[in-house]
């Protein structure tokens, strides 16, 4: 039932695919409550199914890393000027940018230095890990946003020490309910969803499943990925595509398949673990980037399910660890049944009893 029938708009801004994914159940979620609501924004395939026209492709800002950024950034600095033109000329009710922090905060301040272009509420969906490193961004988001939506029980007070609102609204992983295959003999690679990634870490993956195929004689390999990395992933697997099955854009039929997996470092690893699945990550970057992370992360582990059962449940193999030879290591003497015991724990600590549409619509 809807909450009202005032007409409201709302900007959603996402820049990458994590972020499609939690925009278009927020889209979702706030249809259902109020069905007049109008959206704009930059969106991904699933907030533009959710009936989004995205202002221009949500890959243009799925650039992470300082190395990989300056290349890039005439760019985006049109990507930001387009957007807040477009914000301005919307005139919303709510503005709700999901990661993609770079881009967004530039963004929300050239909105709110003229304080007459827009009568908005600033959200930010997906806390900053202050926690990790550069803590003092909880004050800098504190000024530009409204509140703060976070995905983990731990992240609030960081914010709201600084005086602003944070809800705890819950990890997605938990509400996707996937699962995998016990009995299958399969192997899921998951190469990410930018293509830098797949440039700096594919050649590794694909050198580990192959060596898993050889091994596993009547095994296949499962690709969960996205419309715009098929391409390059299908190369690195040309010699074996007889054996490899491409689910594109489908995770759930993905994840049903899937005995236990290698992945690229990110949320990937957390939905792995969410659904039981045995697997390590790996993860290669700009040199330049690794070392000035490096210096400043003050967290022990990369894996997110690692960071909240506090023990390395999950082999980590990053930047110079991140071999071909560590990895095959890895997948072999990997330990299945510790990590489904320990994987166990992590639905409770990861539900919340609010939702971001109703945290949203209260403010």
């Amino acid at each position: 039932m809807a909450i009202n029938n005032k007409s409201l708009k709302i900007v959603i801004i996402a820049g990458e695919a994590s972020g499609d994914s939690l925009g278009a159940a927020l889209m979702r979620d706030l249809k259902v409550k109020n069905p007049s609501i109008e959206f704009m924004g930059i969106a991904g395939s699933l907030m533009q199914a959710q009936g989004m026209e995205s202002l221009f492709p949500m890959e243009d800002l799925s650039v992470m890393g300082i190395a990989e950024i300056l290349p890039q950034l005439p760019k985006l600095l049109k990507r930001i000027k387009q957007t807040v033109a477009a914000v301005e000329a919307f005139q919303p009710d709510y503005i709700v940018t999901i990661d993609a922090p770079d881009f967004s905060k530039r963004v929300v301040k050239r909105l709110r230095k003229n304080e007459k272009s827009v009568q908005a509420k600033f959200v930010h969906y997906v806390a900053p890990t202050v926690w990790a490193w550069r803590p003092k961004r909880a004050a800098l988001f504190a000024k530009l946003y409204d509140a703060m939506f976070c995905l983990f029980p731990f992240e609030p007070p960081y914010f709201e020490r600084e005086g602003m609102k944070a809800y705890f609204v819950g990890h997605p992983v938990v509400k996707e309910k996937l699962h995998g295959n016990d009995k299958a003999k399969t192997l899921g690679v998951f190469y990410g969803s930018r293509l830098g990634e797949l440039e700096r870490s594919g050649a590794v993956l694909t050198a580990t499943a192959k060596d898993w195929l050889i091994k596993n004689p009547q095994g296949m390999l499962i690709i969960p990925t996205l419309p715009h990395m098929v391409g390059g992933i299908e190369t690195l697997l040309a010699d074996v595509k007889g054996r490899c099955e491409f689910v594109v854009g489908q995770k759930k039929q993905a994840f049903a398949q899937i005995n236990k997996a290698i992945a690229v470092s990110g949320t990937i690893g957390l939905e792995l673990a969410v659904a039981g699945i045995p697997h390590l990550i790996a993860y290669k970057t700009n040199t330049l980037t690794y070392w000035i992370v490096k210096s400043l992360v003050k967290v022990k582990y990369a894996h997110l399910a690692n960071l909240i059962l506090d023990e390395p449940v999950v082999p980590e193999y990053l930047q110079n660890d991140c071999t071909v030879e560590n990895m095959i290591k890895g997948l072999e003497s990997l330990d299945i049944d510790k990590q489904k015991h320990a994987f166990n724990k992590l639905e409770d600590v990861l539900n919340s009893d609010l939702s971001a549409a109703d945290c949203l619509l209260t403010l």
